[in-house]
């Protein structure tokens, strides 16, 4: 039972499977993620405050997830598992209201950022079990969170 609930979390609710794209797939999971809790909660007081500690809880708890998945796959950063793309594309839309302009920006950014790891975001993933398949994703989602901030300042 428990290697099963592991396998549903790492593989972004089983869209880890996908025959094509599967971290992309796994920030679709993260789409619908964060348009069901923004619709769902949005208008309880500090929002974005409970969204931001759901996130940090998704990520930390996503180390452990993806360190107990590579042991049941048996292969380094496997590709069925993208919860680190769920969490990733969650951390980039922190303080983001789901308007289609900025839900497809925000789902570029992360996937270019993912795809490239720039400056020292590739090597991070040389860490260690679950700490290093999530805090690449980590990082891209914290860099596409400060670039969409920059970007929303920019234009409004």
């Amino acid at each position: 039972m428990r290697k099963a609930i592991v396998k549903f979390f790492a593989t972004g609710f089983f869209s880890g499977y996908s025959p094509v794209a599967s971290g992309t797939a796994g920030s679709v999971v993260g789409v619908i993620i964060h348009l069901a809790a923004y619709y769902l909660w949005s208008s309880l007081p500090y929002f974005w405050l409970f969204y931001t500690l759901g996130v940090i809880i998704i990520s930390v708890a996503g180390i452990w997830i993806c360190s107990e998945a590579e042991a049941i796959f048996k292969t380094k950063d496997a590709k069925p598992i993208v919860w680190d793309e769920v969490a990733g594309y969650l951390i980039t839309m922190i303080g983001i209201q789901p308007e289609l302009w900025w839900i497809i920006s925000g789902f570029i950014l992360f996937r270019v950022l993912d795809v490239l790891k720039p400056g020292p975001l590739y090597s991070l993933q040389r860490l260690p079990s679950g700490l290093g398949i999530m805090i690449d994703d980590i990082g891209c989602g914290i860099l596409g969170c400060i670039i969409l901030h920059g970007v929303r300042c920019v234009i409004g």
